[in-house]
């Protein structure tokens, strides 16, 4: 009887482990975790920037969606990345600044440090400059570095905007 009871505990428990498999519910803390989504929004521009198009790379450079910003040179997207993928790179290119009438005259950059329900990504000078500066600080495009980055852009290139140098140019909501 003993034996029985023994396999019957060992058969409920494999059963037990089996059903977990089979789940929705995996730590997200495992490698590459689940796919979250994350709203991005943002405005674009140095002057504002309407019709620009506007990429979406996971670290490794993958594209994970595409859109463009609307009449009022924002954007909204709702992007599904597993943990592992961020820091997300945005791009803007193209587009009509409002101020000049023309095409922006270069690509504007911006990033999405970390995993988040709702996240502000600006692309402006100031995102892009931090951007640029993330990606040569020692360890590359970090989450770390795109905030300290994004500091030092915010102190040294001040804009004027007690806001903007405050919380930086590349997260506040515009």
């Amino acid at each position: 009887m003993n034996h029985f009871v023994r396999n019957l505990a060992t058969a409920t428990f494999a059963a037990f482990l089996l059903s977990a498999c089979l789940t929705d519910e995996v730590d997200s803390n495992m490698v590459g975790g689940l796919a979250e989504n994350n709203d991005i929004s943002g405005s674009v521009g140095d002057g504002p920037t309407v019709g620009a198009t506007i990429r979406v790379f996971g670290n490794d450079g993958t594209e994970l969606a595409q859109l463009e910003s609307d009449t009022t040179a924002s954007y909204n997207i709702s992007v599904q990345a597993n943990s592992s993928a961020y820091a997300l790179r945005l791009e803007s290119t193209g587009g009509t600044d409002l101020v000049t009438n023309l095409a922006p005259d270069f690509q504007l950059t911006s990033a999405v440090p970390r995993p988040g329900n709702r996240t502000v990504a600006n692309l402006n000078p100031f995102s892009t400059f931090a951007v640029a500066l993330a990606q040569e600080l020692p360890g590359g495009p970090t989450a770390d570095n795109f905030e300290n980055a994004q500091s030092i852009v915010s102190a040294r290139l001040n804009s004027g905007l007690t806001t903007l140098a405050l919380t930086g140019p590349m997260t506040t909501h515009i």
